[in-house]
């Protein structure tokens, strides 16, 4: 089951995709109560095949992640799978793929997540995913346009 989610950001798509690429700021935008943090596993630049591991909660439990960049087309897409790994459960694995097109002085970023989750719980879940996903998009905008001044 794929979600989706867009907003306008303030600033032109350069700005938002150099956020996005930062992956171990990602926790600066995430929710704050998942305390995501994200270290780099292989060292240098973003690149396609760079990987990260993630920490976090999730509903209430520790979860780690491993990350890799999957697409990076500077300034239009920007896309990361993970491979999500909670004690006693099967694997699940995701893509996050924002797509940023210029909008006047600014830019509209559309999010899209799809994995092979269990999907009776992303039907169960839909909207406490969907207000999650909307409010990471606000957060990431407010980092934007507050870095863009």
């Amino acid at each position: 089951m794929a979600f989706r989610w867009k907003a306008q950001v303030n600033a032109p798509p350069e700005s938002v995709f150099d956020v996005l690429a930062d992956m171990p700021n990602h926790g600066s935008w995430a929710n704050p109560k998942a305390k995501l943090a994200v270290h780099e596993v292989s060292a240098g630049p973003p690149a396609v095949g760079s990987k990260y591991r993630s920490d976090q909660i999730f509903f209430g439990k520790p979860n780690t992640a491993d990350l890799e960049i999957v697409a990076l087309e500077r300034p239009r897409k920007f896309a990361y799978s993970v491979s999500q790994r909670a004690e006693g459960k099967k694997d699940v694995h995701l893509t996050h793929t924002f797509t940023l097109a210029p909008a006047g002085s600014g830019t509209t970023v559309e999010r899209v997540t799809d994995g092979d989750g269990n999907p009776l719980l992303g039907l169960v879940f839909y909207p406490a995913i969907k207000s999650d996903g909307s409010a990471q998009l606000k957060r990431l905008k407010a980092k934007v346009e507050g870095s863009a001044r």
